[in-house]
């Protein structure tokens, strides 16, 4: 349960990192450096690999909780079977 919590705040917390660092970076980039190309892609860059570290990561979360949910569905279907089939034995055919 712990590490599905740290994943999620981990994952919560660098995506507001790449929101707010996306609004200060773009504008200053936008308007500082017009004529000088490479200026402009660096920075882009390194924003892009970070926002997509950020969906790996919320990727990531989603498929342990889903697997996490399926787990406990199979579970919860497995302590119900004995008392189903107790049940059918109990039934005239």
């Amino acid at each position: 349960m712990g590490d599905r919590k740290t994943r999620f705040w981990v994952a919560a917390l660098l995506t507001c990192m790449d929101i707010a660092v996306f609004q200060r970076l773009f504008g200053m980039i936008r308007l500082a450096w017009p004529e000088v190309e490479w200026i402009r892609v660096v920075p882009l860059f390194t924003l892009a690999l970070w926002m997509g570290s950020a969906a790996f990561l919320w990727l990531h979360f989603y498929c342990k909780l889903r697997q996490f949910l399926s787990e406990r569905r199979s579970a919860r279907m497995l302590s119900a079977s004995p008392m189903l089939t107790r049940l059918r034995e109990n039934c005239d055919v």
